[in-house]
């Protein structure tokens, strides 16, 4: 790779983990994507909120060390038990930095949706600063907010007042932006009448070398898995409940429940688990740094579940059919673009318990439909998700990409 003779800003999405050490850490696809652009760019610059050990999400967010090729300009971030007052003076100090990293004249990328993401936007077009700005969506920030409700108090009012605000600005923002990339399917149909929005492949765990024949996949362990980050956004409280309403019925006695992750609703799952004494069903596996345990881990499933209130298409879903694992969805952001209920996936309700115990009882009485939906799923990645990566370019690589298209246009 060769260095490009301009400099890039990045606005990161939420916060990254300062150890100890000083080394800053994030999530593995993060800091993948960060890696490969200082392979490009000499010394790309990136603004963040950091959290230490100690504070709730660390653990989730310590998931791999960032390139020290990448100059940081952090500020304190904010965690869900952040005291009130601590609140406002780390968004204090997050805004002040933010104000002064967005207004140099620099081309500049920002990953939404975020609340500074929005600012640095709008800073930037507002200061006339830009060379060219870019930005990525990876969801909706309205929707999330809404299921989070472990903010109590004017923090909870300040997110919701900002929640709708932020998904009616980011429709302006890729009216006016240079170029916009998403992994989402819906954002891609809702924007692509602007002509510059850009569907990118998705940064998986598995390659074309995992697809698994799928005959005879259903002798697996008897797990039912959940992979992701533990926050009511996600469902993943809604599957407990699930799990121990199907816990009393003897076509379930054989089966336990396998969650990887940490989060903030990880002592509110224990204490569930707990009070219904599942404390032997339910397996807790913490953060699975290792790619290829992780791998593993998945494929001894006898099947998976996510049941989001959000996304854009999650990564552990791609992995899920790729590895043959029959796998229950909900058809939100753009998971429905994508797939179909009963062909590739099942589909729940989000927030709704009783559908997700509906769905859990078909996979486990129906062999035959888990035969197909995994063999779908499989060729779904074969034929359609993998041609598409192998075509197509990485985000880092189709950043400069841009950037240089921009430059000699």
């Amino acid at each position: 790779m060769q260095d490009r003779k301009y400099n890039m800003r990045v606005v990161h999405i939420g916060n990254v983990a300062k150890g100890k050490d000083g080394e800053i850490y994030c999530l593995k696809n993060y800091a993948a994507f960060y890696e490969e652009l200082a392979g490009y760019i000499s010394n790309p610059e990136v603004y963040a909120g950091f959290i230490e050990e100690g504070d709730m999400g660390f653990d989730f967010l310590n998931e791999q060390p960032i390139s020290r090729q990448i100059n940081f300009t952090l500020a304190p971030g904010n965690t869900p038990d952040t005291a009130t007052g601590s609140f406002f003076l780390n968004n204090f100090r997050l805004i002040w930095r933010l104000l002064r990293f967005s207004g140099a004249k620099q081309h500049y990328f920002v990953f939404l949706p975020s609340p500074l993401g929005i600012f640095s936007a709008w800073v930037v077009m507002k200061l006339k600063r830009k060379k060219s700005l870019g930005i990525y969506i990876g969801g909706y920030y309205g929707r999330e907010q809404q299921y989070e409700t472990r903010k109590q108090g004017i923090k909870r009012v300040i997110k919701r007042f900002m929640s709708d605000r932020i998904d009616r600005y980011i429709t302006s923002l890729v009216e006016k932006s240079d170029y916009t990339i998403t992994s989402s399917y819906e954002y891609f149909e809702q924007f692509k009448m602007y002509g510059r929005i850009f569907l990118t492949p998705p940064l998986m765990n598995v390659g074309v070398t995992d697809l698994v024949p799928v005959e005879g996949s259903q002798q697996r362990s008897k797990f039912i898995t959940y992979c992701g980050e533990l926050r009511h956004a996600k469902g993943i409280i809604d599957l407990v409940n699930a799990f121990v309403v199907l816990s009393k019925e003897e076509k379930f006695s054989e089966y336990k429940l396998k969650i990887i992750g940490s989060g903030q609703a990880l002592e509110e799952l224990r204490n569930i688990v707990d009070s219904n004494g599942l404390g032997d069903r339910v397996v807790f596996c913490g953060q699975v740094k290792n790619a290829l345990r992780l791998k593993q881990e998945i494929a001894d499933s006898a099947f998976f579940v996510l049941p989001s209130y959000s996304e854009g298409f999650p990564r552990v879903a791609y992995e899920c059919f790729t590895l043959g694992v029959p796998t229950i969805l909900t058809p939100v952001g753009g998971i429905p673009f994508l797939v179909k209920d009963r062909e590739h996936c099942l589909f729940c309700k989000p927030g709704d318990t009783t559908s997700i115990v509906e769905a859990m009882r078909d996979m486990v009485t129906d062999q035959q439909l888990r035969q197909k939906l995994a063999e779908n799923a499989r060729r779904l990645m074969s034929q359609n998700i993998f041609p598409r990566i192998q075509r197509d370019v990485s985000l880092a690589n189709m950043i400069v990409n841009k950037v240089e298209q921009l430059n000699t246009a």
